[in-house]
């Protein structure tokens, strides 16, 4: 279902809430970070898609968008979105996708999936939790009130009672936004290696590579192959297996690993234009068995390393490491500018880190019930921290599942 709000005057029951209701959107709870943001302009041209076909009815401006100016990353890609879509509806979610156009001509389209957490109503990115990067799609001359309008149409207090946005990237086109609208819940970095730099290992971490690489050179050959187009479908079932092997038997949680809707996002993905990049794996050896394999969605100018996960008899010998820095020197060689490591930050990645960039969440309660759902999120990280710091033994007792 599609709603515009030049509609009003034929249909004014379904825009309640957006120009008709002209109250600011957002409530005052100390803590909680909701700050207030205008309603939409009265000359907003606003078009809500919504329900089951929401991707097939803003698939067009979509498409448009992604083609004249690009995604800030893969994980705002129309082929990725759809794909997310299917989970969502099957897990009983709504996508809702709001669009903001001049003059007819689309400049910001906000992804967002309805959920309830909590039985709470909240608003959440198309495609969290698999996305690693939350953010519109905007045009470079799109104004911050337009995309302003479109976070107003989010943030409808007639729709949701909290939109809680993950993993918004300082230098998104929404961050701006954010911070003045919402209120930070957590913090990290996304560490990245510039590729242009020329970059020397530093000494400890350049012996200790060679360590590693003699001794899974005991072990056999070491060979680092990379895999493209439909044959990463095999690659990646491959790393799903062991990923989920690791994870159970460390007691883990994951929203994504060992969920058959997530996996099938990914599968989905194999082969697919996702904003100009594709999924691609690097996958290392040793005497021909599995030792490390990464996926990863390599466009011309990035590697985001997705997915990593290790053969079970190569653990303790490092192969990770050695991938890792191989395939950084590949992309270099091969003319790519950066090689993202994406959050959190960990100090494996920060030891090849030429730099950083800050990951938050943010949160906004527009009522009360609104504000549990945000002040649980707030609380999360360290509910995590305090989790994963019990032994694997309790923790594989413990059911733990988080947004």
């Amino acid at each position: 279902m599609a709603i515009s709000l030049r509609e009003e005057a034929s249909c004014p029951a379904r825009l309640k809430g957006h120009v008709i209701n002209r109250q600011a959107y957002y409530l005052e709870l100390p803590g909680i970070g909701a700050r207030s943001v205008a309603p939409p302009r009265v000359s907003a041209e606003i078009e809500i898609a919504q329900g089951v076909d929401a991707l097939d009815a803003i698939a067009s401006p979509w498409r448009e968008m992604e083609t004249a100016c690009g995604v800030s990353s893969p994980f705002q890609s129309l082929a990725l979105a759809r794909a997310a879509a299917g989970a969502h509806i099957r897990a009983g979610e709504t996508p809702r996708v709001v669009v903001v156009r001049k003059n007819g001509r689309p400049l910001v389209i906000f992804p967002t999936v309805i959920s309830r957490i909590a039985g709470v109503t909240t608003a959440r990115f198309l495609g969290d939790p698999l996305i690693q990067y939350g953010d519109v799609i905007a045009a470079p001359e799109a104004s911050i009130e337009q995309i302003e309008d479109a976070w107003s149409a989010v943030a409808d207090p007639a729709v949701v009672s909290a939109v809680l946005l993950r993993k918004v990237r300082a230098d998104a086109k929404i961050a701006p936004v954010m911070e003045k609208a919402a209120g930070r819940l957590s913090e990290t970095e996304a560490p990245f290696v510039d590729l242009r730099q020329l970059h020397r290992p530093r000494s400890k971490h350049a012996r200790e590579l060679q360590r590693l690489r003699r001794r899974l050179a005991e072990a056999g050959e070491v060979k680092l192959e990379f895999v493209r187009g439909p044959a990463v479908g095999r690659t990646l079932g491959e790393v799903l297996d062991l990923k989920k092997a690791w994870l159970s038997e460390r007691g883990l949680p994951s929203t994504v690993f060992g969920n058959p809707n997530w996996e099938q996002v990914l599968i989905e993905l194999v082969g697919k234009d996702c904003g100009g990049a594709e999924m691609v794996a690097a996958r290392l050896t040793v005497g021909g068995a599995v030792a490390a394999i990464e996926i990863g969605f390599a466009s011309t100018r990035t590697w985001f390393a997705y997915i990593g996960a290790l053969g079970p008899g190569f653990a303790v010998a490092g192969p990770g490491h050695v991938q890792m820095a191989d395939t950084i020197a590949h992309c270099r060689d091969s003319g790519l500018a950066c090689y993202d490591l994406l959050p959190p930050s960990a100090p494996y990645k920060q030891v090849i880190a030429t730099g950083a960039v800050q990951v938050c969440d943010y949160g906004a309660a527009l009522n009360i019930a609104g504000g549990v759902v945000i002040l649980g999120a707030r609380l999360l990280p360290a509910i995590k921290t305090l989790i994963n710091a019990t032994p694997p033994q309790l923790r594989r007792l413990l059911v733990f599942r988080h947004v």
